[in-house]
């Protein structure tokens, strides 16, 4: 079966997720991160991708980017061979390292790659690892605070901006959104929830319902919520089955009504 192409940005910001094999810790320790690190900073000195953000845990590392899709592919063969190299002869082991191909996100908004950096640095901050994310050695967070490592001044500074200078940096990172960012399945499925719950709870209390049950009584209510939950998630319709306490049946016929009001107010009759 022929790869998916990626999909290219129109930014030419993207969202990169590599991961261990098997899920397996393939940076165990300080001396692994520590290389790992070394490894994207030299691999990128030829230029051609500028780095906005990045975070390195035990089993993946996330890092956003701005160029090329092709100086990124390159950028990313050029980590993954050098640190496979690295990390199979200490461990004298052959075999892969990475789980497949790096893993990619095209980033389109500056409200989604607002999110986007503050998500990737609170990544050890939800794995409940630090308290806040200028702790965690091995994020771009601290480049944005103190001495830049990786990150360009320009883009530091960009950024710096878009959270409100270096004094609200850290402030502003404390925000949730509504986004469902590129992650491990397991990370994405608790956001998803996290991200639907968070809708569930602002639907019923802005409508003034007592609770689910109520919103459910009310089907204007009920549609504009699964609506919202539909669109802003992706979430399965057995999960949301599960939040909703309703059937999976209930769910695909209330969200097929909406799908057809829709088409119908668009004035495509065909839907």
């Amino acid at each position: 079966m022929p790869r998916k192409s990626r999909q290219e940005s129109r930014s030419g910001y993207y969202h990169v997720m590599i991961r261990g094999i098997n899920k397996e810790k393939i940076f165990q320790n300080e001396q692994d991160k520590g290389k790992f690190m070394k490894i994207v900073r030299n691999k990128n000195g030829d230029g051609g991708v500028l780095i906005i953000a990045y975070c390195l845990m035990d089993n993946h590392f996330h890092l956003v980017a701005k160029g090329e899709i092709r100086a990124l592919s390159n950028l990313m063969k050029k980590i993954n061979i050098a640190y496979a190299s690295y990390y199979n002869k200490n461990r004298e082991r052959v075999g892969h390292v990475f789980q497949d191909r790096f893993r990619s996100e095209a980033v389109e908004t500056d409200e989604y790659l607002y999110g986007l950096v503050r998500y990737v640095h609170n990544n050890p901050v939800k794995a409940g690892i630090v308290m806040s994310p200028e702790d965690w050695l091995w994020s771009s967070c601290k480049e944005y605070l103190k001495e830049s490592f990786i990150i360009s001044d320009k883009e530091a500074a960009d950024i710096k901006a878009m959270f409100g200078g270096k004094r609200n940096f850290l402030k502003n990172h404390r925000k949730d959104d509504e986004y469902v960012f590129l992650d491990m399945e397991k990370d994405m499925d608790e956001n998803r929830m996290l991200i639907a719950k968070g809708i569930l709870n602002r639907e019923i209390e802005s409508k003034r319902l007592v609770n689910i049950q109520a919103l459910k009584k009310d089907k204007n209510a009920f549609r504009e919520t699964l609506a919202a939950i539909a669109v802003k998630t992706g979430m399965s319709r057995a999960d949301m089955s599960k939040l909703l306490s309703t059937s999976e049946s209930t769910v695909n016929r209330e969200l097929r009504y909406v799908k057809k009001t829709m088409a119908y107010a668009k004035g495509d009759n065909n839907q």
